[in-house]
């Protein structure tokens, strides 16, 4: 066995120091990277907590679309308004009035006109 001596145990010494450090320095940029990581990480997960979710989105779009279907629905009357005055006053012909009807976004059941 080879007998070493305390400069060699020194010298052993301070390179595994060197080694030691600059793994050490290493650690330390990774640390400054995961702080950096998790500070972004915090304010994605802020705005992902403020967006609203799925129920409330449909709920919204449920409301919006029956207020459409209600503006619709009144438009819809006041075109068949005026297409039956129009064709009481004979502006319109049967076949007009009829294209016109074939179009209605509410169809609304129609008596035959009586003919007395």
């Amino acid at each position: 066995m080879d007998k070493t001596t305390p400069q060699e145990f020194e010298k052993l010494g301070r390179m595994v120091k060197r080694g030691f450090d600059a793994v050490d320095k290493r650690f330390d940029a990774v640390d400054t990277r995961f702080e950096r990581v998790e500070s972004r990480l915090d304010r994605v997960e802020k705005k992902v907590n403020t967006l609203p979710d799925k129920d409330y989105l449909t709920a919204k779009l449920a409301d919006l679309k029956g207020d459409l279907v209600v503006l619709a629905r009144k438009q819809d009357e006041k075109t068949n308004l005026l297409i039956e005055m129009l064709a009481r006053k004979k502006v319109l012909g049967s076949s007009e009035v009829d294209a016109l009807r074939a179009i209605e976004v509410f169809p609304v059941p129609r008596t035959a006109p009586s003919s007395a």
